[in-house]
């Protein structure tokens, strides 16, 4: 009997042991998971290399797309949309800056180029959508400024998070017509964001 007693103890030890170094390991980055696009991201962050997968197909849709221009909301729209021109070769994008907490009618600067006209196509990005705030800023602005575009909203990580009491109607939020990755857990991150 204590030999038994001794036999499990190892083997629990064993077992408890190559848990901990398993769980070090992959959060120190050796081992990195890579989601299914067609999966809804349960707990885990985006990796470098799911962010490069969904950028790729994002750089495909907007190839089909044929955008003449590339807006990119805030930062993470910056890197999205700065990415993006290159891969299209075309001119960097052209920056929103959003802040929802902005009274009307200053929620939005745009960082205009050119003539600071916009006419044709708008292929309008962001690293992710997480209430809706910021697209929805940016569509009424760009719909308001100049009308008759036509835009296609592109997000790398697409927030479907359901919102109770006042925010059910100030997050309401459409899906954008492209989506890397999708998730119903409002933690999930981007490399950049932890």
């Amino acid at each position: 009997m204590p030999e038994l007693i001794g036999f499990i103890a190892a083997i629990c030890t064993i077992a408890v042991t190559a848990g901990g170094a398993y769980t070090w390991i992959r959060g120190h980055a050796f081992i990195v998971r890579v989601h299914d696009p067609h999966k809804n991201v349960e707990q885990d962050n985006l990796s470098v290399i799911d962010v490069a997968r969904a950028m790729k197909g994002m750089a495909e849709d907007a190839g089909r797309y044929k955008p003449d221009y590339i807006v990119g909301i805030n930062r993470g729209g910056a890197i999205v949309g700065g990415w993006l021109a290159k891969q299209l070769q075309m001119e960097a994008p052209i920056l929103l800056t959003v802040n929802a907490d902005e009274p009307q009618g200053r929620r939005v600067v745009a960082r205009l180029g050119r003539s600071g006209q916009l006419a044709g196509k708008i292929y309008l990005v962001d690293d992710a959508q997480r209430k809706g705030e910021h697209m929805r800023e940016a569509m009424a602005y760009l719909n308001a400024r100049h009308p008759g575009v036509e835009i296609r909203r592109a997000v790398v990580l697409q927030m479907d998070l359901s919102h109770q009491g006042p925010e059910a109607v100030a997050f309401r939020a459409t899906r954008s017509e492209f989506v890397g990755f999708l998730t119903t857990n409002g933690n999930v991150a981007l490399p950049w964001d932890t």
